[in-house]
């Protein structure tokens, strides 16, 4: 996949039914795609088997069209509004029933739309991620829901909104970041706080997305600070003149190099180890 599959949603009433807590931690397996995301296995009503990816930057689940129509799921007469990268539109929505992933066990309403990366049927979103703790072993190749202790290094998520952001320092600055673990490549937007990304800028170049393209040039983030920890040299795209977000970039997970990333929505704080 080019950038990322659907991204962060807002404007979207969700229906849950029966999500059962956590009882204690509980390991899934998983594989890469594209190098540096997490793919699990989960199932739905009458046994049939997903995958799924582990996305941090979606507000909401989103399952593919094509497994939309495979279940025969029962569409709701109403759309929902979603934006992504600075884009906006209208989606279906579906009721997914009997989701099975680790602990998780839910009757769910998803967006439905066309995920952009092959073999991956659902994108599994905060609104069921985030209601209990979880951690990924890059290391071992594991989910780890309600893990025990956590690694050291760690910075709070920002209040007031679902998603997790963070405030980062790129070249001594202050910016805020979208944690994503399903985006494929880091972003960032405009031409406004993240002009000072760095001078080595590559050619503009059209990246496929939702039916439509964007215009992307690379550029290098050559320190990026994250708590009291730096990383160097590290690339990204730049999206020019996308409508307004309300961050200033989106950090790709995957492509950090970590050995184990934990998120903590009971403190709502980000912890990793390198």
């Amino acid at each position: 996949m080019a950038i990322r599959s659907i991204l962060w949603f807002s404007t979207v009433q969700l229906l849950f039914l029966a999500v059962i807590p956590v009882a204690s931690a509980q390991e899934v397996p998983f594989q890469l795609i594209s190098g540096n995301r997490a793919v699990i296995k989960g199932t739905v009503a009458g046994g049939h088997e997903l995958a799924l990816l582990v996305d941090t930057g979606t507000e909401c689940t989103v399952i593919d069209r094509r497994a939309a129509k495979r279940l025969q799921l029962t569409f709701l007469p109403q759309t929902a509004g979603y934006a992504a990268l600075g884009k906006v539109g209208r989606a279906p929505v579906a009721i997914v029933r009997d989701l099975n992933v680790g602990p998780i066990s839910t009757s769910v309403t998803c967006l439905v739309g066309d995920i952009p990366a092959e073999g991956v049927d659902v994108v599994l979103g905060l609104d069921l991620l985030s209601k209990t703790n979880f951690e990924i072993d890059y290391k071992q190749r594991k989910v780890v829901f309600d893990p025990g202790d956590k690694p050291s290094a760690s910075v709070p998520f920002e209040p007031d909104t679902m998603l997790v952001v963070i405030n980062a320092r790129v070249h001594g600055k202050t910016i805020r970041m979208l944690v994503d673990t399903g985006a494929a490549n880091h972003f960032v937007f405009g031409k406004g706080p993240i002009v000072w990304l760095g001078q080595d800028e590559g050619p503009v170049t059209a990246i496929p997305y939702m039916g439509n393209s964007l215009q992307c040039r690379e550029v290098l983030m050559k320190v990026l600070t994250i708590g009291s920890i730096e990383w160097k040299d590290l690339k990204a795209m730049a999206i020019s003149n996308p409508k307004p977000v309300l961050w200033d970039a989106v950090l790709s997970v995957g492509s950090l190099g970590l050995k184990q990333i934990y998120f903590d929505f009971e403190h709502r704080s980000l912890s990793w180890a390198r």
